[in-house]
């Protein structure tokens, strides 16, 4: 397998697995696994080398040496021990007293998830359980091509207790999404559409036997490893800002010659619903601010009152307090620094999704903003999937580590990578249907390092690379590597102690003309997980991919429709993009001068 540069995950897992637990000493484990590795790959090498300069030859090959290097990340998945989770400290008496015992695999299948020994899954428990992840909004009149009057509709998520005297506790505790009335004489045509699938949806997750996956069960199904799920409820959201949508928007995006760019439209705090109107989020509970040591700004967390996942969604920001912080959807230099350094500290590792979108990829409100909510999403915790072809099969489990879920985190391949920082950030371009760069943190650099202000200062650099271009950026932290005996060096709750992964994705529109045209691509969309808006976008997608099925496995190019969606807003071509990414990190090498990088990105026109 190693010769050929066709890494199967599965076999690797069953290979660690089996090792892990017969081996005890990490020599032995070294001994028998990673020397043979080590000399077939400089087998594999020795005999690839002609062809080391031809793109298309060689993603198989480069991905031999990132992914036997990347195992060291990968062993922390086989432990058996439970992850601990740093309460909140600040928490009071009643939060103590009330809250449930939060855990991904517990019998109340509530997952558990903090950030900054902020315990977010007891706050999001309790605004859930005080009513506070709730909104109301106007279903216009002829909405949805129909005839029926306005009305004004609240929605959200509730609490659902559900008594099972086979769970040691007796209870399973789930997360509903809602729409009701406000009064409750009107009726509108959208709204009993949305409410009788909801109904109809739960009433099934709630007889059924199976173990629960914390919420109301969204409608979903995978295609290869791609997702899909219909969450009705999110459509109701509030409107974006203004210029965030339109005709001038939706004909750049139909335009194939029409370039489009991540540069906003001018910051108006008049217009911002971040600080003004009905939905400004000092309207809301502040659930905390975080400010820790090597943070440029304290950040603000809120809750979003129409969540992604009904097990938490939560808007990140430099905090409102100073107003200074008050500007468009840009990330600054400092603003990436504080971003990377909030995900070193979620725990469990990688139980958090932090992600941002900008202007034409995803964003639809004009504050500086990022997206957190739990990981692994719902649609890839569902073993009971519906398949393509309309069958059900029942899975075998898979990991649930958050870092290792997504298809862009389990790839197998990619075009090419190198190292900076002296191998303390890896670069990768990986081989994924919209173009994606991997920004990776090493364990392998001195602890009086601090890794994360190099893998931020990577981050600004690419940025200032592609310039005004589109683009969306995930970050997730894992484990750290292990050491040279193979031993886990993650043995205490220090931030430094975990690596992180930064994917950016690189667009050239918002939307694909040829799959669910209406419907933008995020950074959800981005990492694997599509959100349809109604039961339509999911049976296009359903049915493209049962005719995809049932073709022969004759064309290399995916057919999947889920890949045709992310081809289509790549930016191409990816390879010029990719020289002139490399050639400006690689001068990072060189000049260490921090006083020469620019606060803001100078967006410039490639």
């Amino acid at each position: 397998i190693l010769v050929h540069g066709k890494i199967q995950t599965a076999k690797y897992k069953m290979k660690e697995r089996i090792f892990i637990n017969c081996c005890y000493s990490p020599r032995i484990y070294f001994l028998v696994f990673y020397v043979p590795v080590l000399v077939t790959e400089m087998i594999s090498w020795s005999t690839s080398i002609s062809i080391i300069h031809s793109p298309q030859l060689t993603p198989s090959l480069f991905s031999v040496k990132r992914r036997v290097s990347s195992l060291n990340k990968r062993i922390i998945l086989f432990s058996s021990d439970t992850a601990s989770f740093p309460g909140n400290e600040n928490k009071d008496e009643s939060e103590q007293q009330t809250a449930p015992n939060f855990s991904l695999h517990g019998n109340n299948g509530l997952p558990e998830y903090s950030m900054a020994s902020v315990n977010l899954s007891q706050k999001w428990f309790h605004l859930v359980k005080d009513g506070q992840v709730s909104a109301t909004t106007t279903i216009q009149e002829g909405d949805d091509n129909d005839d029926d009057d306005d009305v004004l509709v609240r929605y959200g998520v509730r609490l659902d207790e559900k008594q099972d005297g086979d769970k040691d506790n007796g209870t399973i505790i789930r997360y509903l999404d809602f729409v009701e009335y406000e009064n409750s004489n009107e009726t509108h045509a959208r709204v009993e559409r949305i409410r009788s699938a909801l109904q109809q949806h739960q009433h099934q997750q709630q007889t059924s036997k199976d173990e629960p996956n914390s919420s109301d069960g969204i409608k979903q199904f995978h295609d290869g490893m791609f997702a899909a799920q219909l969450q009705l409820v999110r459509t109701l959201r509030p409107p974006p800002s203004e210029g965030f949508s339109g005709a001038v928007a939706a004909a750049a995006d139909n335009d194939e010659d029409e370039k489009v760019s991540c540069i906003p439209p001018d910051y108006n705090d008049e217009t911002d619903s971040f600080v003004t109107g009905p939905l400004k989020l000092t309207n809301r509970p502040l659930i905390d601010t975080v400010n820790l040591e090597h943070m440029h700004t304290p950040w603000d967390i809120y809750h979003n009152v129409s969540p992604a996942d009904s097990r938490g969604h939560f808007l990140l920001l430099p905090t409102l307090s100073q107003k200074s912080n008050w500007r468009n959807q840009m990330l600054t230099d400092k603003d990436c620094h504080d971003l990377l350094h909030l995900s070193s500290t979620v725990s469990p590792p990688g139980s958090l999704l932090l992600c941002y979108n900008s202007f034409h990829a995803g964003a639809s409100q004009n504050h500086v903003h990022v997206h957190a909510w739990p990981c692994p999403p719902l649609a890839l915790l569902d073993q009971n999937h519906v398949v393509v072809g309309g069958e059900e099969e029942e899975e075998e489990e898979e990991e649930r580590d958050g870092w290792f879920c997504y298809p862009v985190s389990k790839l197998g391949s990619m075009f090419d990578f190198f190292d900076l920082f002296d191998g303390g950030v890896e670069v990768s371009f990986l081989d994924y249907p919209v173009m994606c760069i991997e920004l990776s943190s090493s364990s392998s650099l001195s602890a009086t390092v601090n890794k994360y202000s190099l893998l931020s200062k990577a981050l600004s650099v690419l940025l200032q690379t592609i310039g005004d271009i589109p683009h969306n950026i995930c970050v997730l932290n894992r484990p750290s590597s292990t050491d040279d005996n193979g031993d886990d060096t993650n043995t205490n709750d220090d931030e430094d102690d975990d690596d992180v992964d930064v994917y950016v994705f690189i667009r050239s529109k918002e939307k694909s003309p040829n799959v669910v045209p209406q419907h933008k691509l995020g950074a959800s969309e981005m990492m694997g997980v599509f959100h349809c808006r109604n039961e339509e976008e999911l049976q296009e997608l359903a049915a493209d991919a049962a005719l995809d099925s049932e073709k022969e496995e004759e064309e290399e190019e995916e057919t999947s429709p889920m890949a045709r969606a992310l081809r289509d807003v790549s930016y191409e071509p990816r390879w010029d993009m990719w020289e002139q990414i490399k050639e400006s990190l690689l001068g990072l090498d060189d000049d260490d001068d921090d006083d020469k990088k620019p606060d803001v990105y100078e967006r410039t026109t490639i």
